[in-house]
């Protein structure tokens, strides 16, 4: 099994070019792309969560984060759910992980509120937020 770390995926998929859309209307494609979620396939459930939403397979991601019984797998869930633009269930989601939230120092709910108001625009300074999130968080499944 190929250790998987954030340097390598960045490697992979550079940071700013993945997550280019609050709310994607289907999966990145490309060879990119396809290799993270290569990667996905074969990785531990929290972590294949996060790569699955780095290349905005928000369905894949569904069915890998809502088996996590953990914190984690409920900020991922949250994110998700963000990123179809199902904002209320997002709030749900990041409700159960209040704990993580605050040991990582991020804000899903403050970004959620950012993602409904704007997500037709896609502010970059937005979708940068995203991006730093996303990083925060797949470092902490990571460890």
């Amino acid at each position: 099994m190929t250790t998987i770390t954030l340097d390598s995926i960045l490697a992979i998929y550079a940071l700013d070019q993945a997550m280019s859309e609050l709310v994607p209307q289907r999966p990145a494609t490309g060879a990119a792309a396809e290799q993270v979620r290569n990667l996905a396939a074969s990785a531990p459930p929290a972590i294949a969560a996060g790569l699955l939403l780095y290349t905005d397979d928000l369905d894949e991601s569904h069915k890998v984060s809502q088996c996590l019984s953990t914190e984690l797998g409920a900020l991922w869930h949250g994110i998700m759910h963000r990123r179809e633009a199902d904002f209320s269930n997002a709030g749900y989601w990041f409700r159960q992980c209040r704990g993580l939230i605050a040991r990582l120092g991020i804000d899903p709910v403050e970004l959620t509120d950012l993602a409904e108001r704007m997500h037709l625009d896609n502010p970059i300074e937005i979708v940068q937020m995203q991006r730093d999130e996303w990083k925060v968080v797949m470092a902490e499944a990571l460890k």
